[in-house]
């Protein structure tokens, strides 16, 4: 039975295809026999009742369930291709956005970059100032340095004393066989020494202090003729302003021979009698002593201070004449022009 229903839907099945090639129910009929014909093939033996169904659908409706399935699958085409431009439109737009925030990162960072840059470039050239304006400093520390140690450094050597070159001897001679000491030490281990020297050894310390004073002498003459006196006194007078400005205790004056000294005031007259008008003020320290002797200074009579007075502008003129003889003297034997100010 099977064997014969199969047979006849093969027939049909070869009607229709004819038909379908000429009449348009045909095409809209051939789906649904299509879909009969696997139901036969799955074991379904009701394909009138499909027919019947199909017949009734299409006098109803007026549309074939193929074009309604097509519409269906137009819709969701048509949606589908909806979301995907949505979502590609969306894409577009986050990439666009990660884009727009990458370069707007970018250009933040290349600022900040810059800003430090700037900022490095900045503290580079002022630590490069710093740093030259600390070589100036230490370059103009270092001048005024050796400006310093040149006025400080006498023009001539003074002579020694004889206790001078012994702890010179002392010092030199402790250093080779007990090595480097200080110098409050090896003063202490010397004046120790110095004390017990024999008479022999003082007349040697004698002979070496006079040959000094006599290299003095010949080096103060050599300086005279290179430099003057009046070059000499200019050299001394920067010695004691540079005393003065760095409050130093120590000088080193050339000591010009001949040249006159200038004389003290009325006060310097005053305490040269002051031992015999005041013995009490004798046994008094420094400071009590001078503050008492001002006092009394201070405290004279204008007739006993006249006497004072009268010393000092005698001694004044006296300088002044001796010095101007002494400028003469120099003149005359050097032949240099010089004018012996007061």
């Amino acid at each position: 039975m099977l064997g014969g229903v199969a047979v006849q839907v093969a027939r049909s099945w070869i009607r229709v295809a004819a038909l379908r090639q000429h009449t348009p129910i045909a095409k809209k009929v051939l789906s649904p026999v299509t879909m009969s014909r696997m139901d036969i093939c799955r074991g379904n033996l009701f394909p009138r009742v499909m027919a019947a169904g199909i017949t009734t659908t299409t006098k109803e409706s007026g549309h074939s369930p193929t074009a309604t399935t097509k519409a269906q699958k137009k819709a969701k085409a048509s949606q589908r291709a909806a979301e995907a431009r949505e979502k590609t439109k969306a894409k577009s737009q986050a990439k666009h956005e990660r884009l727009m925030a990458q370069k707007k990162a970018d250009a933040e960072r290349k600022k900040v970059d810059k800003e430090k840059a700037k900022e490095k470039a900045k503290a580079l050239l002022l630590k490069e100032k710093e740093r030259k304006k600390v070589e100036k400093e230490k370059e103009a520390a270092r001048a005024e340095k050796q400006r310093i140690a040149a006025l400080r450094r006498p023009l001539v050597k003074r002579p020694k004393s004889t206790w001078q070159i012994f702890l010179q001897e002392f010092m030199a001679k402790h250093k080779s066989e007990h090595g480097k000491a200080s110098l409050p030490e090896s003063a202490r281990l010397a004046k120790v020494e110095f004390m017990s020297l024999s008479e022999t050894q003082k007349e040697r310390l004698h002979m070496l202090r006079e040959a000094d004073k006599a290299r003095y002498a010949d080096d103060i003459q050599s300086l005279l003729e290179t430099r003057g006196v009046e070059g000499i006194l200019e050299e001394n007078k920067r010695v004691r302003r540079l005393k003065k400005a760095r409050g130093t205790s120590r000088s080193f004056l050339v000591q010009v021979p001949g040249l006159p000294k200038r004389p003290g005031n009325a006060y310097g007259f005053f305490l040269k009698d002051a031992s015999t008008l005041f013995p009490e003020a004798k046994g008094m320290p420094i400071a009590d002593r001078a503050r008492f002797l001002g006092d009394r200074f201070r405290a004279l009579s204008v007739d006993d201070r006249r006497k004072y007075d009268d010393s000092a502008k005698q001694a004044l003129d006296q300088y002044a004449a001796d010095r101007k003889k002494f400028f003469q003297e120099v003149t005359e034997k050097y032949g240099s022009d010089l004018t012996a100010g007061p």
